[in-house]
């Protein structure tokens, strides 16, 4: 009886940890990016060229910045691609989030930080998680040269949460906030996301 109670302490603390770690501000190395910023890859020139998050598919994907959404598509067939794909323009930079699984912006739409972007999917190799990149004018996502470390244009220097209750005029429009919706913002956009149109 006492293993199996520690067994289940000891499971109850995992999943705590993980719920946990999934909602808070991520650092480098931290629970829930699969992938950081230039680590190796076996394509594009072999660094990563932005982060990858660990993420139930469906998870509320949103803007990490103001801007304009440039396009809308489908990935394309090599494993490590797939899903839909948003790219989105401001006067610095384009902020880049694919494997989608339903995006509801359309291109040329204005849209603020914290607004709702799609639903996270998978990879064609199956893996479920968001790429967010931060691409250079002109640059392709899968090329480290053509991107921008993310970690450099964190609002406050770290990731942090969009809170819907902040005021983030004040903030420049190269400063991000986490591009996947955490907390009671999480739970606000699940419960109000867009009726699918019948086919």
């Amino acid at each position: 009886m006492r293993k199996m109670t520690d067994c289940l302490g000891t499971t109850l603390l995992i999943l705590s940890l993980l719920l946990f770690s999934s909602c808070t501000s991520l650092k480098k190395g931290a629970p829930g990016v699969r992938k950081q910023y230039g680590d190796p890859v076996i394509y594009g020139e072999g660094k990563h060229a932005g982060i990858d998050y660990d993420l139930i598919p469906g998870t509320p994907i949103i803007a990490a910045v103001d801007g304009e959404v440039l396009g809308v598509g489908m990935g394309t067939k090599e494993a490590w691609a797939g899903g839909l794909i948003v790219r989105v323009i401001n006067e610095h930079f384009i902020t880049y989030y694919s494997h989608l699984s339903e995006a509801y912006v359309s291109p040329f739409q204005q849209i603020k930080r914290g607004d709702l972007i799609g639903l996270s999917g998978s990879s064609n190799a199956g893996n479920p998680h968001l790429h967010f990149a931060v691409l250079k004018f002109g640059g392709m996502s899968w090329n480290y040269s053509n991107s921008y470390n993310p970690y450099n244009f964190w609002l406050g220097g770290h990731p942090q949460c969009f809170d819907p209750n902040q005021d983030y005029s004040q903030y420049s429009s190269k400063e991000l906030t986490r591009p996947v919706a955490c907390r009671e913002y999480k739970k606000i956009l699940l419960q109000s996301l867009p009726e699918k149109e019948e086919e």
